[in-house]
């Protein structure tokens, strides 16, 4: 029996026949839809037959079906484009193609659609907007495990994934993007003509990687393996690892260490790994690995995952043994790369098998057009809870 609200609602002959079923046996049908029919009852009260309001049940049904479209089609509204071209927009995002109009809303209370929070439907109907119409997006209707469906749920609608910063967060974060950008600027400026596969238009990695490690921390993680491709990298070198700058500059002017020195490779800058630490306030010292990259892109995944396991051994306890709550493995895709490339999905299957490790994946956006960005004619965007 699902506990879910009542979403989806397309058919208006299907609410009849199960309608029908549940005036002859409430029992026949599932708990969701009884506590609609009921609510539904309430708001249209009998008549003197004993009929109930079958326009306000159609009108509640319509309301439903508007929301659940709002959550499928959503990301169609948003506007991406920072040339300003509009957004395709969806037939289904407006009431009317639901059979209802903005006055109907009011007319049905949000506990109607599964909403306890109060107000009419119209109210359910704008924080489904806010929430599916913005330039964040969420997609999870795929996930086989109702467990993570249902977390994915609660902390979209409950408003943690975009809560307020206080003003000293707001201050540490623009103090943190400023460090990053500032590095960039001066790279950009000493060494024009060099390759440094810039961070610019991503900044923001930065200060996520910043949160994933403390957040980690304070739920028991005591190492952090992170894989990445080069854009981004110096940056996350210097300020994530802790690599210093004057070792990194030492690199631009051509001063490289013994090739054969320990932990280092000998290539170039924007491949290679660091091993570091941090203090993270009230738990300690974390350990950080950047696995060096050498090959292209998203050939790292697996790599991650394998370095990740090893360190979940459990010292001196029975063969096999690992404590999975003490690695955090993170890989940062590419918003290309991750579709295209076959070794994203081989290694997503991997956590499938018993000898994988794969929680977290952050997947930042360049959102800049430019000669490797696809063509608006051959694109695809997901339909399920998205609104990249």
């Amino acid at each position: 029996m699902s506990s879910l609200p009542i979403t989806g609602v397309f058919n208006d002959g299907y609410i009849a026949e199960l309608y029908e079923s549940y005036r002859r046996s409430p029992a026949s049908v599932d708990e969701s839809w009884r506590q609609f029919f009921r609510m539904a009852e309430r708001l249209a009260g009998p008549s003197e037959a004993g009929v109930y309001d079958e326009a306000l049940l159609r009108k509640a049904a319509g309301a439903a079906s508007l929301v659940s479209a709002i959550e499928q089609y959503g990301h169609l509204a948003v506007q991406l484009d920072p040339l300003g071209s509009p957004p395709p927009g969806a037939a289904e995002l407006k009431p009317e193609f639901h059979g209802i109009g903005e006055g109907d809303l009011v007319q049905i209370p949000a506990s109607a659609l599964g909403d306890p929070s109060g107000g009419t439907a119209a109210d359910v109907v704008r924080r489904a907007r806010e929430r599916y119409c913005g330039s964040i997006g969420y997609e999870f209707d795929h996930l086989e495990e109702e467990t993570e469906r249902e977390w994915f749920r609660r902390t979209l609608e409950q408003g943690e994934v975009t809560a307020a910063l206080s003003v000293e967060e707001k201050k540490d974060l623009l103090i943190r993007l400023s460090e990053v950008d500032g590095l960039e600027r001066f790279l950009g400026l000493a060494y024009v003509s060099m390759k440094r596969f810039s961070i610019e238009g991503l900044d923001a990695l930065v200060p996520m990687l910043d949160e994933a490690v403390a957040r980690g921390a304070h739920v028991g993680a005591r190492h952090v393996v992170i894989g990445m491709a080069h854009r981004g990298r110096l940056n996350v070198l210097t300020h994530v690892m802790g690599k210093s700058h004057r070792k990194l500059l030492e690199e631009f002017e051509g001063h490289h260490p013994d090739t054969n020195a320990e932990s280092e490779t000998g290539d170039v800058k924007y491949h290679m790994g660091y091993r570091g630490s941090r203090e993270v306030a009230g738990v300690g010292t974390i350990e950080i690995d950047l696995v060096p990259n050498p090959s292209h892109l998203e050939f790292v995944n697996p790599v991650v995952t394998g370095v990740a396991r090893a360190k979940e051994r459990v010292a001196g306890a029975a063969p096999g043994t690992r404590d999975e709550a003490k690695v955090l493995p993170i890989v940062v895709h590419g918003d290309a790369s991750f579709p295209g490339e076959g070794v994203v999905a081989e290694t997503l299957a991997a956590r499938f098998t018993s000898s994988a490790t794969f929680r977290l994946a952050s997947r930042p956006i360049r959102p800049i057009r430019g000669r490797r960005t696809t063509p608006a004619i051959w694109r695809r965007a997901s339909r399920s809870r998205s609104c990249t």
